[in-house]
């Protein structure tokens, strides 16, 4: 997805406003100048992030890159080290246990009238905010909203495939589908799990424990499964041609459904044959 930003923001710009654009740079800045202060509250970022959207929509680059952009930005390391978090957890923990004998032998540890446990439980959950990255409680917060609620409107909204089986094996033997088809499916396949069998033969990595070859072909043919990505870039990419944006949005679900039914049946039986 990243890859396809990139790709949206230097092929699909027409014009450039320097002006709007210089003030997007302002705004990148700025969120620079946050991380590097040690800012971890997430609504600063915010707020400078959609200024450098609205800049960078006005300057004609694609608006899809200040996203990435402000996200870069935001604090990825955690406020506490894990070995310190570790020992202070446990010494509070101590606390509550101690406070929990003090009460008596009731099984329950009432905090409404124990300003003492209170203290203590609010010292644990400040704790665990500080250990965890402000990027990581953003990705946390937002990942059911846009799993459930933006990809699916995204998809609902964009989508708009009229599919008649009259026609359908003309559609998919069209060019622009073939050609859509065979780059999601082969494609994803060559370039995740060739690349990957190339670098890990090069030296520059290796596979995680448990997994082999045979998962990682898998892994490409499940990253074929293409949808919101591929049907943005071909809205832009066959803007103004109904014909040429059929046959790519068609070629898109297609290809989606062939990638996700031979991963699943390579994941399922080959990878256990060789097992």
């Amino acid at each position: 997805d990243l890859g396809a930003v990139v790709v949206i923001a230097v092929f699909y710009t027409e014009q450039i406003s320097m002006n709007w654009l210089v003030l997007s740079a302002l705004a990148l800045v700025i969120l620079i100048i946050f991380n590097r202060f040690g800012i971890r509250k997430p609504w600063p970022y915010f707020l400078v992030g959609v200024l450098m959207w609205f800049t960078m929509l006005q300057s004609g680059i694609h608006a899809t890159l200040a996203g990435v952009l402000t996200a870069l930005t935001i604090p990825v390391k955690p406020k506490f080290d894990h070995k310190l978090f570790i020992d202070h957890m446990s010494n509070l923990l101590n606390s509550l246990k101690t406070t929990k004998n003090k009460s008596g032998d009731s099984k329950e540890l009432c905090i409404i009238h124990d300003s003492e446990s209170r203290a203590v439980l609010q010292t644990l959950e400040n704790g665990v905010h500080s250990v965890e990255s402000p990027l990581q409680r953003l990705e946390h917060t937002m990942h059911l909203p846009v799993a459930f609620i933006i990809i699916p409107l995204f998809a609902l909204a964009n989508a708009g495939i009229p599919v008649e089986l009259s026609t359908l094996g003309q559609t998919l033997t069209h060019p622009v589908a073939l050609g859509v088809i065979f780059g999601l499916v082969l494609g994803k396949l060559l370039g995740i799990a060739g690349l990957t069998w190339l670098a890990i033969k090069l030296g520059l990595g290796k596979l995680p424990e448990g997994m082999n070859v045979g998962h990682l072909i898998g892994v490409g043919f499940v990253g074929g499964i293409g949808f919101t990505m591929s049907i943005f870039i071909a809205e832009l990419g066959f803007a103004g041609q109904a014909e040429n944006l059929l046959m790519a949005k068609t070629g898109v679900l297609f290809a989606s459904l062939i990638a996700g039914l031979a991963g699943y049946l390579w994941l399922r039986f080959a990878t256990k044959a060789q097992s």
